[in-house]
């Protein structure tokens, strides 16, 4: 099998709040995606994510139609 060394991980967010974590890109092997992820998941719920400004969310909400929004990382390892 080939492995990428690479894995990205999509989280979602609606009213400034986590609502999925998942994985948008595979490394190649379960095993390696599942640690990944399930890193990602445990800093996320100890993570101080900083506040959105109003500014910020009315810029979503104009963007989306909602408050919602994703973001994708990238994890090289």
């Amino acid at each position: 099998n080939t492995y990428s060394e690479n894995t990205k991980v999509q989280i979602a967010f609606s009213e400034g709040e986590i609502t999925d974590i998942t994985v948008s890109k595979s490394s190649g092997s379960k095993q390696i995606d599942e640690i990944v992820l399930q890193s990602v998941k445990d800093y996320m719920e100890n993570a101080q994510l900083p506040k959105l400004s109003e500014t910020s969310v009315q810029a979503i909400k104009n963007a989306n139609g909602n408050n919602s929004f994703k973001i994708t990382l990238s994890i090289n390892f």
